[in-house]
């Protein structure tokens, strides 16, 4: 029988809480970032990523942007990474390699074409790829993911529609984006197929698929449906040295793996049926020096069937993420929890997410639906580049005074003091935990309040300010 290795992470601050770091970018979120990004890299202190971006003048535009490790945009970041008119529709962006370049895809008819960006966001000519269809039936040709490899070949995963269905394929492309002919079946690897659904509008909607390399630039791919991981050679064929013939198959046939790979090239394979993560050696069977018996169990921290993510960081000695819901775990190389973070391992987040890769300071970066966040151990005290002055209760009880002149607004919260210029001060936004918590301020600016159970003693600068309790709106 399975038993939960925690019960459900509620608000009863028994764990440590990781929240989005408000002195990144705004107030925490990349800004005006619309869409999800397709990738995130983070390389010599910068973050690259792409998506729909917001312009005032002419509306959303698809652009690939670099940001500082503080979330501010990085102007000496080439404007020609820009798209816009007829082109943004037909272009997207798909991956970027090893060194942080972004990878375009754009499809017209029964032909797919890829281009890359040099690091400073102009077009690099050095690399154009052309994929037309596998035969005379096809009907159409696209991209939608793109990686590099360790020797330097660059990856895709094709989607050929033809009269029956969608057919998924690896192909592979040289550095300058040459059809690589050594590799499958004239450059294609097939790794999966769907026939059209008549009975939907939109006929069969091609597979999900995972996929990575590894130092030695074999391919790991999953494909949803499937239950299973398997390895490619260089060459594209199954590696038989993996596993079961090339192939190694979840418990589980109700469910598809969530998969990483370490940067010892170990896989990790995590089953919500089972409630367990495994590692897998290089040839493919179970790591015996992690955890117990090469896995870890009991990894069900909501106590329910609930989507887990699994996240890898190479650059941080392969720290193991899993984040399930609104919490996460993090665990060391050899399976052992990482007392090093948040309560001996074990956080809660106020925001739920994929941890995409770390940041200075202890935080990391986060992708939530379309936005991309700085997350760090949550601050009693903090200011956002709004101009929000963020309060977040750290006790059962506090109490928080804020007074203002004409130079400052100083803050006693938590037996500490705070003081901030009074000009870059512009909202008050405080929120109490549970308990008997007294809030006092003198400060003539919008301040909203919000208490966990309506039992504190609240007083404001002003009549207009609000004040929200768990019995509802207080004024």
């Amino acid at each position: 029988m399975t038993r939960p290795l925690i019960e459900s992470l509620d608000n009863r601050r028994l764990f440590a809480t990781y929240a989005p770091d408000v002195t990144f970018a705004s107030d925490g979120n990349l800004p005006t970032l619309t869409d999800a990004a397709p990738f995130v890299a983070v390389r010599d202190g910068g973050i690259i990523t792409g998506g729909l971006f917001r312009d005032e003048t002419t509306g959303p535009q698809l652009q690939v942007a670099r940001f500082h490790a503080d979330g501010t945009n990085d102007r000496d970041f080439h404007s020609g990474a820009r798209l816009l008119g007829d082109e943004a529709r037909a272009v997207s962006i798909v991956g970027a390699d090893l060194q942080a370049r972004p990878f375009l895809t754009a499809s017209k008819g029964n032909i797919a074409y890829i281009t890359r960006l040099r690091a400073q966001g102009s077009r690099d000519r050095a690399f154009a790829a052309t994929l037309k269809p596998l035969g005379s039936t096809l009907q159409a040709t696209t991209v939608d993911q793109v990686q590099s490899t360790a020797d330097g070949s660059v990856l895709a995963v094709v989607r050929v529609t033809g009269g029956s269905g969608v057919s998924t394929y690896i192909a592979k492309l040289s550095n300058t984006g040459q059809l690589d002919f050594g590799f499958g079946l004239d450059g294609y690897a097939a790794i999966g197929r769907a026939k059209f659904d008549r009975s939907t509008p939109n006929g069969s909607t091609p597979p999900a698929v995972w996929f990575t390399t590894d130092a030695s630039s074999r391919i790991y791919v999953s494909v949803e449906g499937q239950h299973s991981v398997v390895r490619l050679r260089v060459s594209g064929g199954r590696d038989a040295g993996f596993g079961t013939n090339g192939v190694i198959s979840t418990l589980s046939v109700a469910f598809d793996p969530t998969a990483a790979l370490d940067s010892a090239g170990r896989l990790l394979l995590y089953d919500p049926s089972a409630f367990w993560l495994r590692r897998y050696t290089q040839d493919g069977t179970p790591d015996s020096t992690f955890g117990t018996d090469g896995h870890i169990e009991a990894i069900n921290l909501t106590g329910g069937s609930t989507t887990v993510t699994v996240s890898v960081l190479p650059q941080s000695d392969s720290l193991l993420h899993l984040q399930v819901d609104k919490a996460v775990v993090r665990y060391r190389s050899d399976g052992t929890l990482d007392a090093r973070f948040g309560s001996n391992g074990l956080a809660r987040l106020t925001e739920g997410g994929k941890i995409e890769a770390l940041l200075p300071g202890g935080r990391f970066l986060q992708r939530n639906g379309s936005d991309l966040q700085a997350v760090a151990r949550l601050q009693a005290v903090a200011l956002g580049h709004s101009g929000t002055l963020y309060l977040n209760g750290t006790a059962a009880s506090d109490t928080v005074t804020i007074h203002t002149d004409s130079t400052s607004v100083r803050v006693a919260f938590g037996g500490d003091n705070y003081a901030f210029k009074a000009a870059a001060v512009t909202h008050i936004s405080a929120h109490l935990g549970r308990g008997d918590n007294v809030f006092t301020s003198t400060a003539n600016l919008p301040t909203l309040v919000v208490t966990a159970d309506g039992r504190d003693r609240i007083t404001t600068g002003d009549a207009d300010d609000n004040v929200y309790s768990g019995a509802g709106s207080d004024r």
